[in-house]
């Protein structure tokens, strides 16, 4: 199985490649920071293509050229930690979301949007994939939208 991680350099993404490289998916990562990709374990054991959310191009198909995956896990995110700033609805959410639907118009059949704790609000103890979203800042609002 051939799965393309976003934001593979982030935290969560970081650890999303490891655990796919140990159950034996052929992994492919994608940031914006080569650099510190070169600098991760799994660096030599996956196909790493950089990718800036400000390059962008509406004309392009990314499904192939990020190597046509079964599955993406999108975990990439832009302007953390400032989890109030417009920045997160007015900017990300509509990079996020055309690179999203464009890879679906090209051919992507299985999608997942990862989030943080934060889409869930100011809940206290055990989350699961049944407690309801009640995001309450900009970051997880856009974050929620986008998975929505």
């Amino acid at each position: 199985m051939k799965v393309l991680v976003t934001g593979a350099t982030g935290f969560i993404g970081s650890y999303v490649v490891e655990e796919l490289l140990k159950k034996g998916c052929e992994v492919i990562a994608t940031s914006t920071n080569i650099s510190k990709a070169m600098q991760k374990t799994w660096y030599p054991l996956v196909t790493y293509i950089p990718f800036n959310f400000e390059s962008f191009d509406k004309s392009k198909n990314y499904f192939s050229f990020f190597n046509e995956p079964d599955i993406v896990i999108h975990t990439a995110w832009e302007g953390l930690p400032n989890y109030k700033s417009p920045f997160h609805f007015e900017i990300n959410f509509p990079r996020h979301f055309s690179l999203l639907e464009n890879m679906v118009k090209n051919g992507l059949t299985d999608l997942n949007v990862t989030g943080t704790c934060f889409e869930y609000g100011l809940q206290e103890g055990c989350l699961t994939e049944d407690t309801p979203a009640l995001p309450n800042n900009s970051y997880s609002l856009a974050k929620d939208a986008l998975r929505k």
